[in-house]
């Protein structure tokens, strides 16, 4: 609506008259009839109303008008403000950013000044430390004695020095000019305490009846920080206390070891001398072995302990030298501590020598492993342990060349031979291989010496003379057969473990050689059956023995085994395979040649019998079977027959007391088995053969006797 007094332009209305005629309005307007200038006035004084209205509505507001426009002003007021401020703010901001650029500016720069300060103070610290002398550690070194807190300064100062040494940066440096002398005072000063202190400890050492090892490991080994400053820091003063400790140790070892070989001497029991050998000869150990031993070189002289078990065999606490019995529990008792000679003394004990042996080097093992261990941590070098202990080793090297060559011992010589294996062994376990030179000298001495003994036990074999062992008629074993087992068993048993296949080879060829000289005995009887007896009851000597020995039987068997089972080993195996095959042989042989004196014909009858029944098996059915025994041979069972009827009784108590009288024990009782069940079978073979040959042959069974009979009266004497 204009303001009163208006015109109003009506410019364009015809055109929007047109343009709006179809309007519902409009139309309604036009169709009025009242005409235009009627609608006008209408319109006119509708709007004079609607405007008075309005005035009358804007009186009424006016009021609140002007409140509000008040306000539209407060808060234009308020607005305005809040401009400036934040006009102002936005000021202060600005000026806030660049002085935060500047912090960050000067924050950068303190980073960088603070990086390298403490890169500075780092390496002036480390030169400080370096050059500087703390008072502490002055007083310590120059005034306290040798303890482990001293042990920290010692430990400080040789930093120190060190330290200088290697740094580059002290080069030329003034602060080192001054230092240096007082340090050359304090390194001086500690290198004279710490050698004075070893050196103390090295001579305490020396009292009698010092514990060598304990007074290692509680005073001496905390130190060794000690030798380690005097090797870094005055090698000429390690060198001098590094020798004095060789030669003190050395001196003391080989004092208590030559003190200890000299009581051993002392304690020597002779376990087998020169004449204690499997064969016999002319004049027994001065024969053939006399001439042997004679002609052989071996290095060295009389030693005590050779002399003690080379002897003739005088003193011996065993009548059966060439048998090791108990002596093999040695081997379970290696890791057993050693003899202590003035107990051993009073108690009045002897020892054979491979006992003294392990006993010996049992001592030597402990105190090398506690001398290499210590050695390794005081000084930190095994060549110390080597100079010190080679005066000992030296010793006792010499001392078994001086023995070994008086030695005739085969057993204790495998014996100690099995125990230095042993010894390699328990060295390797513990890691420590100072000993291992030595150990391996020590056998290249003592297989040398046991091959020798060994050959001189084949020699005396070879070199024996079969009529020795034939005393008449009498068909006992001879003692060679016992000697024989006993050292057979003996080196058995102990190969059984390490199976040296030349050991092996060299007793099959003394096994050639005992059985050579038995077959040649043998064939010096005047009757082949007592020949055969003789050789059967020397076989069962060793075929026995070795039996017991294989099934644990025998005192001190299996070494390094079990209580049960086999303990000699494949080669023990087959030796008893073997005599047991020529046992069952020479018993057989004596089994015929008894019957043959008995039923001599009944045998022949049957041996033909059974070659006439090989020859006709090509027949078949009852003409092979007729042709087993002809009309003759018939004729000449007749009287065969006859003559056991008589005589079997007889016979068969013949038989017993021969077999009795030829043998003993267990091994009679086997062979009169052998030779009744040999006679049964034969008389059985003929009945057997004679059932065979028609008529004749029937007729002639009539008379012999039942076989029942004849096994009730075996079984009599069976039982006796």
């Amino acid at each position: 609506m204009s303001p009163a007094g208006a015109q109003v332009s009506l410019d364009g209305m015809e055109e929007l008259m047109e343009r709006f005629a179809e309007h519902p309005i409009v139309r309604e307007v036009l169709g009025g009839g009242g005409g235009i200038a009627g609608s006008t006035r209408d319109l006119e004084a509708k709007l004079r109303q609607v405007e008075l209205g309005s005035i009358e509505d804007y009186v009424a507001e006016s009021e609140n008008l002007l409140a509000l426009d008040r306000e539209i002003d407060n808060c234009d007021a308020i607005l305005g403000g809040m401009e400036a401020t934040l006009e102002e703010f936005q000021g202060n901001l600005g000026s806030i950013s660049q002085e935060i650029r500047s912090l960050q500016e000067q924050s950068m720069g303190l980073s960088h000044k603070l990086t390298n300060r403490k890169a500075a103070e780092e390496i002036l610290g480390k030169v400080v430390d370096s050059v500087a002398l703390s008072p502490a550690m002055v007083t310590g070194v120059m005034e306290q004695e040798v303890s482990e807190e001293y042990l920290g300064y010692l430990n400080a100062l040789s930093r120190k020095i060190k330290s200088i040494a290697t740094d580059q940066n002290l080069r030329g440096a003034r602060a080192l000019r001054d230092v240096e002398p007082e340090l050359e005072l304090l390194r001086v000063k500690a290198v004279s305490k710490a050698r004075e202190f070893v050196a103390q400890r090295i001579y305490d050492l020396r009292r009698p009846k010092t514990n060598v090892q304990i007074q290692q490991q509680t005073r001496m080994l905390k130190f060794r920080h000690l030798v380690n400053f005097l090797r870094t820091h005055s090698l000429e003063t390690f060198v001098e206390v590094r020798n004095m400790y060789v030669e003190t140790l050395g001196r003391i070892y080989q004092g208590y070891f030559r003190t200890y070989l000299a009581a051993v001497d002392r304690l020597q029991r002779p376990a087998c001398g020169r004449g204690d050998v499997v064969g016999v000869g002319d004049g027994g150990a001065g024969g053939v072995l006399g001439g042997l031993m004679g002609s052989m070189k071996m290095p060295g002289g009389l030693g005590g302990l050779g002399k003690a078990l080379g002897g003739a065999g005088g003193g011996r606490s065993s009548d059966r030298p060439l048998r090791m019995g108990a002596r093999g529990l040695l081997l379970r008792k290696v890791d057993q501590p050693a003899v202590v000679p003035h107990i051993a003394e009073s108690e009045g004990k002897k020892f054979p020598y491979e006992v003294l042996f392990r006993s010996l080097y049992r001592l030597l093992l402990d105190t090398a492993t506690s001398e290499y261990l210590f050695c390794t941590d005081f000084w930190g070098d095994t060549t110390v342990f080597d100079e010190l202990m080679a005066p000992v080793l030296e010793a006792i090297r010499e001392k078994l060349e001086e023995d070994l060559p008086e030695m005739y011992d085969a057993i204790g010589l495998l014996l100690m031979i099995c125990v230095n294996n042993k010894h390699r062994i328990l060295m390797q376990r513990r890691r420590v291989p100072g000993l291992d030179q030595h150990l391996d000298a020590v056998n290249l001495l003592l297989w040398p010496r046991f091959k020798a003994l060994f050959d001189l036990q084949m020699a005396s074999l070879r070199g024996t003379d079969p009529r020795a062992l034939v005393s008449g008629e009498d068909v006992r074993a001879h003692a060679v057969s016992q000697r024989y087992a006993d050292f057979s068993v003996s080196m058995l048993q102990l190969n059984a473990a390490q199976e040296d296949g030349q050991l092996g080879h060299n007793l099959e060829r003394m096994r050639g050689a005992y059985c050579q000289v038995l077959k040649a005995g043998s064939g010096l009887f005047r009757e082949r059956k007592r020949g055969a007896a003789w050789l059967a009851n020397n076989y069962n000597v060793v075929t026995g023995a070795l039996r017991d020995a294989n099934s644990g039987g025998a005192v001190g068997a299996s070494p390094g085994r079990g209580e049960k089972g086999p303990v000699l080993g494949q080669a023990g195996e087959g030796a008893i395979e073997f005599f047991e095959d020529l046992l069952a042989k020479a018993t057989s042989g004596y089994v015929e040649e008894t019957l043959g004196q008995h039923i001599g014909p009944m045998m022949n009858f049957v041996r033909s019998a059974e070659g006439r029944a090989a020859g006709s098996a090509g027949g078949s059915g009852a003409e092979g079977a007729g042709a087993a025994v002809d009309p003759a041979a018939v004729a000449m069972a007749g009287p065969i027959l006859a003559d056991f009827t008589k005589q079997w009784k007889i016979s068969i108590q013949a038989i017993h007391k021969q077999v009795m009288a030829s043998f003993a024990d267990d091994f009679a009782t086997e062979v009169l088995k052998a030779a009744l069940t040999k006679l049964l079978l034969t008389y059985t073979k003929m009945l057997d053969a004679l059932k065979e040959a028609g008529p004749e042959g029937a007729a002639l069974l009539k008379e012999a006797i039942n076989v029942p009979s004849i096994m009730y009266e075996i079984k009599k004497y069976s039982r006796q």
